[in-house]
């Protein structure tokens, strides 16, 4: 059974209160996992990104509103695109890489 979110739960995360916060991580965790991997199909990555949403909750707490749901939806999808587009930049075309290369070999 899935636990229940409400105001008051997330009135007690806002506080601080870590019980109510592992509520909330329990009840949606599965729940945003199973739409993380719809856009990123490494279950490693996967996981990682839920858990960076949550610790991003946790830090902003203190602007936390109810209902919960479509903002926890909205930031996993957002550090799904994050993590698309860190990745391309991280990529190096292969072009480039041939370039470089003749470049190398021009100076030996």
């Amino acid at each position: 059974m899935i636990p229940i979110i409400n105001d008051n739960i997330i009135n007690h995360v806002r506080q601080g209160e870590s019980d109510a916060f592992e509520h909330l991580y329990r009840a949606r965790y599965a729940l945003l996992c199973s739409i993380a991997v719809k856009y990123v199909y490494d279950p490693e990555v996967t996981r990682e990104i839920v858990n960076d949403v949550f610790l991003n909750v946790w830090n902003n707490r203190s602007s936390l509103f109810y209902p919960i749901k479509a903002y926890l939806v909205r930031a996993v999808q957002n550090q799904c695109l994050s993590y698309y587009r860190k990745k391309r930049l991280d990529e190096i075309a292969v072009s480039d890489i041939k370039d470089y290369t003749v470049e190398i070999y021009e100076q030996l």
